[in-house]
């Protein structure tokens, strides 16, 4: 009896007051401490959401990887350059015998490989043999062969030495290099097979992990740009894997009009091309900053762009000079056509680069400004075939209309049909946009259109299918039938968000039937880029009915025409957030933004039907602040830049000389089916919180997920205003290291916007850090939780052992 009457004080007690010690229960730790037990947030997509591969995460081996910078802009490089898996976005890559990885890289379209190019492989083999049997017949032989594989040519095999930190070379096949046959655009994909298909190396267990500072040596000629207008957004762009920075030269009495061009030009050119491109905005006047090697756009009529009336149409005799030339009055004739330009057409043309002809200037020109601003947007639409250095686009031209019908392809939303070899699961993320006036209606469905070969594992291989996280379902590969097959999916309806960028993740999943004789190519599923989504629903007409937009970006994607207000003098910074905000629309791959760019910063909107609209300033720089302040989740006190400091009913406080970026969005006041988005701070270094973070690669959009979105130094904290507001609010500031902040105490439920009486509540004060302010007083409220939960459960463990604990 005493033996089971102590049991449960071993059983319950000790394991209470451990629970108590690690939780804080019984130890007062720091506010830091604590915040450190929370669980990490929940892993979020970035902001240039593209469907890609992600390999199945793996444990690694061998000595810790050493990180390597980002990668510099392409134009930095002379002649040669190492580019480590890390740089590329590759941890270590892991070969489980039998198994095989990839990776893919694409280099400038300048850049011509030469054949001493080079790849090697930093790798730690850990290997044994399992069979005893076949012991003798392993150490007879060397480890498996690995077989390297470079777009398809075999480059390289080799067999691998056991232990950690080991090197091998190989050079680049010679034929990938080939420009004109076999790598147009310039693209490298590296295969590694871990593979035998001897039956002797079936007791053969090996771990082979190639360490993400194995590079790519790259030697290369810097080519001449080839001036075709139908390869865009080649030469303008390098369409590769490197970043850039693409320079806009603007007039220095720049308008809308010049600003709208710019912008429509650096969204169509970013959606265009993988790289991570940079814009800036450089006045005509200030161009002997740009350096001599880049690539720059130049934007304006010759009436009002001197430098391209009398700098570029004046070399046109040189044999560097545009396909067009200037006649009196500042008109333009096109050579090629053998007539003048009319004031209703654009004309886009390139030219090498005056400093340097292995860089390119691309015009975006016409005789007047609306001419102008129709060529940027036949960007959107280049010519078939090659037509050489230059195009006009005509005055009937329109950008194409962005259509979602209820049966869309794969296709239709960028993907294209793969086909994924050897075991283990290959991700597939897809982006859509749903408008915010649609309401989804039962039926919704994914028709899955795949192949695969009939050697798979029934049982384990299958495709699964996601919705933002969601699962819709799973199917088993059907091994029995050949030839494309097709199943359909439901989807449930509530999973799709309206005005919203929705996410479809397939899981392809191959299992082999045999483990031992391996083969990667043996073993395939093809998805097909011609499966179907179906999307019925029903368009809401009442503007009171439609879902609230809670993100500043994502409810602007299935609407081509933004109105874009800008300070009535725009600093640098101002038209740096220009550029970066249409280099995010162009790397969501939005359809193509059609930008209208206003400088008045009191302009009358009420006309603006129909368009989104982008507000940039502060009240003391842009006068529609005025207009739009009361409607603002967020409000400015009248007549400055500082904020009211009350959301709702909750209250808080920012102290001197803290900077806060902000951004917030609403119902547009103009248009109750629009929306409005404003990018705003306390000061200029407030704002610029917001654009150093928008152009941070890779980008978390999802993290800006709110109607207000306060930015610090280092910090964001969005929220949803109507769904009742937090207390915590981030702060940071490069002039301040602590503070004290006053908040109220938060409500509830939803905040009721017609409540007149505010009742009067106790504030507390909070010590917080620049660095993690929130980390902290999350801290201090999640101690005080755990000692009073951690008091309970140990009240009750005490009580059952009073009360003998036995067990019936």
């Amino acid at each position: 009896m005493n033996k089971t009457w102590k049991r449960p004080i071993t059983r319950s007690v000790i394991p209470v007051l451990v629970f108590l010690i690690f939780t804080g229960g019984l130890v007062f730790t720091s506010p830091a401490v604590v915040a450190a037990t929370l669980p990490p947030p929940t892993p979020t997509m970035a902001g240039t959401i593209l469907p890609k591969l992600a390999p199945t995460p793996r444990p690694t081996t061998g000595p810790t990887p050493t990180r390597y910078p980002t990668l510099s802009n392409f134009n930095e490089y002379t002649d040669n350059v190492k580019l480590h898996l890390s740089q590329l976005d590759y941890s270590e890559l892991v070969l489980d015998f039998p198994e095989a990885v990839e990776f893919y890289v694409r280099l400038p379209d300048q850049w011509q490989v030469k054949a001493t190019s080079s790849f090697t492989m930093h790798y730690t083999l850990y290997d044994q043999v399992e069979d005893s049997q076949l012991l003798g017949g392993y150490y007879a032989f060397d480890p498996p062969a690995v077989r390297i594989y470079v777009n398809d040519f075999m480059a390289a095999t080799f067999n691998p030495v056991s232990g950690k930190d080991q090197y091998y070379t190989f050079d680049i096949p010679l034929q990938v290099t080939d420009r004109v046959n076999s790598n147009p655009s310039n693209e490298f994909s590296f295969r590694f097979e871990f593979v035998d298909e001897h039956d002797f190396y079936c007791g053969y267990v090996g771990l082979l992990t190639m360490h993400e500072d194995s590079f790519f040596n790259v030697n290369y000629d810097f080519m001449l740009p080839t001036l075709d207008l139908s390869r865009f957004p080649n030469p303008i762009s390098q369409n590769s894997s490197l970043s850039e920075i693409i320079y806009f030269i603007v007039p220095d009495n720049f308008n809308g009009s010049d600003l709208s061009a710019a912008a429509t030009t650096a969204s169509i050119i970013t959606k265009s091309t993988v790289s991570f491109a940079t814009y800036k905005l450089v006045r005509e006047s200030d161009r002997l900053g740009i350096p001599n090697k880049a690539n720059i756009v130049v934007i304006g009529p010759p009436s009002r762009n001197a430098f391209l009336r009398d700098v570029l149409y004046r070399r046109s005799g040189t044999g560097i000079g545009m396909p067009s030339s200037l006649v009196s009055g500042n008109k333009i004739y096109v050579k090629s056509a053998d007539r003048m330009l009319a004031d209703n057409e654009g004309l886009i043309q390139l030219m090498p680069s005056i400093m340097d002809p292995h860089y390119s200037y691309m015009i975006v020109t016409g005789n007047s400004d609306e001419s102008v601003q129709l060529a940027a947007k036949g960007l959107s639409s280049p010519p078939i075939g090659q037509v050489g250095a230059g195009y006009i686009v005509g005055s009937n031209f329109k950008i194409p209309p962005f259509e979602l019908n209820n049966i869309i392809t794969l296709k239709s939303l960028g993907y294209r049909s793969t086909t994924y070899y050897g075991a283990g699961t290959n991700i597939i993320n897809i982006p859509f946009y749903i408008p915010r006036n649609w309401r989804m209606e039962e039926g919704t469905a994914l028709i899955l259109k795949y192949r695969n070969s009939d050697n798979l594992d029934e049982i384990n291989s299958g495709l699964a299918l996601y919705i933002n996280d969601q699962p819709a379902g799973f199917v088993k590969i059907d091994v029995k039938r050949t030839g494309e097959k097709e199943v359909t999916i439901p989807i449930n309806k509530g999973d799709i968000r309206s005005g919203w960028l929705n996410i479809l993740r397939i899981e392809a999943t191959s299992d082999m039937l045999k483990a031992c004789l391996y083969n990667p190519r043996a073993f395939m599923i093809n998805v097909q880029d011609t499966s179907l989504l179906l999307l019925p629903h029903s368009i809401i007409t009442d503007p009171k009915e439609l879902s609230k937009i809670v993100h500043p970006i994502f409810y602007m994607g299935t609407n081509p025409s933004i109105y874009v207000s800008m300070p009535k003098n725009p600093t640098t910074k101002d038209l740096d957030m220009l550029m970066s905000f249409t280099s995010l629309f162009g790397g969501l791959r939005l359809p193509t933004i059609d930008f209208h760019v206003g400088l008045k910063g009191e302009e009358d909107l009420t006309e603006m039907t129909g368009y989104n609209v982008l507000v940039i300033g502060r009240p003391s720089t842009n006068g529609l602040l005025d207009t739009i302040n009361e409607y603002l989740p967020q409000k400015f006190v009248d007549q400055t830049d500082a904020l009211e400091q009350m959301v709702g009913n909750v209250a808080y406080q920012v102290p001197p000389g803290v900077s806060l970026g902000v951004m917030e969005v609403i119902t547009s006041p103009f248009d109750p089916t629009m929306g409005l988005t404003l990018v705003s701070g306390t000061n200029d270094e407030g704002q610029r919180f917001v654009y150093d973070r928008l152009v941070q690669n890779p980008l978390n959009l999802v993290e800006l997920e709110g109607d207000l979105v306060f930015f610090g130094n280092k910090t964001v904290k969005a929220l949803t205003t109507f769904e009742g507001v937090p207390v915590a609010l981030d702060i940071a500031s490069s002039s301040v290291t602590g503070t004290q902040v006053a908040l109220q105490a938060v409500p509830t439920g939803g905040v009721n916007a017609t409540q007149t009486d505010k009742t009067e509540v106790p504030k507390y004060v909070s010590t917080v850090t620049v660095e993690n302010p929130v980390s902290q007083m999350l801290g201090k409220y999640l101690l005080i939780g755990l000692i009073a939960s951690g008091s309970f459960i140990l009240l009750l463990a005490v009580i059952r052992t009073a009360r003998g604990g036995r067990r019936s």
